[in-house]
């Protein structure tokens, strides 16, 4: 603190608890979107479609990137199967 008129500097030492994540691929009108998906007590508590991948397939589907996001949230099933597979999503109603 040599270069600083400050006299004293607060120190506090902290736990993190970082969540179990994957992540998945899904398919949504032939493009492959990657999604994190955030868990909590075994439950989704967060899906977060990849910025990268769903700009790409919004490029792709001539549409707005914000609307892939839309998408690939509403149509990844609940049921958050583990095994990697990709899931083929269609448009929702």
């Amino acid at each position: 603190m040599t270069t600083t008129t400050t006299l004293a500097v607060r120190v506090r030492d902290g736990a993190r608890r970082a969540l179990p994540r994957d992540s998945v691929e899904v398919v949504l009108e032939g493009q492959i979107v990657s999604v994190k998906r955030v868990f909590l007590d075994g439950d989704v508590t967060t899906l977060q479609p990849e910025f990268d991948d769903a700009r790409a397939a919004a490029g792709a589907l001539r549409v707005p990137v914000e609307e892939i996001m839309r998408r690939v949230r509403l149509g990844l099933p609940d049921d958050d199967v583990l095994d990697g597979t990709r899931h083929h999503l269609t448009r929702p109603d």
